[in-house]
């Protein structure tokens, strides 16, 4: 849920900043993509870290 609000929250920005002509709108994609798929990996490293602490939690001594 955090995760999809934070997409939209970029989308939005970055839409904001090529409508009022900071940025153009090919780097505009260029860095959503970009952010957007850092945001994906870093979310995938954190679920698997998650993953790996409970395991390691969880196993017998």
């Amino acid at each position: 849920m955090l995760a999809k609000l934070v997409i939209m929250q970029v989308k939005f920005l970055v839409g904001v900043f090529i409508s009022k002509g900071l940025i153009s709108k090919w780097y505009g994609t260029i860095w959503t993509t970009v952010t957007l798929t850092k945001l994906h990996l870093y979310n995938d490293i954190h679920v698997k870290f998650c993953e790996l602490k409970s395991l390691e939690y969880n196993l017998p001594n």
